[in-house]
């Protein structure tokens, strides 16, 4: 219902279906910390299309319910890393 629940480690279902309605598993770039906000340096230079080899994002879990969905931890960009992204907006009240 509003960012504090979405980001309060307590998901109802996880988020693993995609744009598309189609089944969704393994990680997602979200470039946040656990309680949403900048996940900074993390974030494969700003989502390039080819971040250098030293380029880091942070990564969420889609099967993941508790704050795992958004930051399951920082992996490298390189490599051919392709991954969904999650990219939203919570209005604030």
């Amino acid at each position: 219902n509003n960012s504090t629940e979405l980001f309060s480690g307590n998901l109802q279902n996880p988020i693993s279906y995609d744009e598309n309605g189609n089944s969704a598993t393994g990680t997602t770039w979200t470039g946040t910390q656990a309680d949403g906000t900048l996940s900074s340096g993390n974030t494969c230079e700003d989502w390039k299309t080819s971040p250098s080899g030293s380029a880091y994002g942070t990564q969420g879990d889609k099967s993941k319910m508790d704050s795992n969905w958004t930051n399951s931890g920082n992996t490298s960009c390189s490599g051919g890393a392709t991954r969904a992204i999650y990219c939203f907006a919570v209005p604030t009240p």
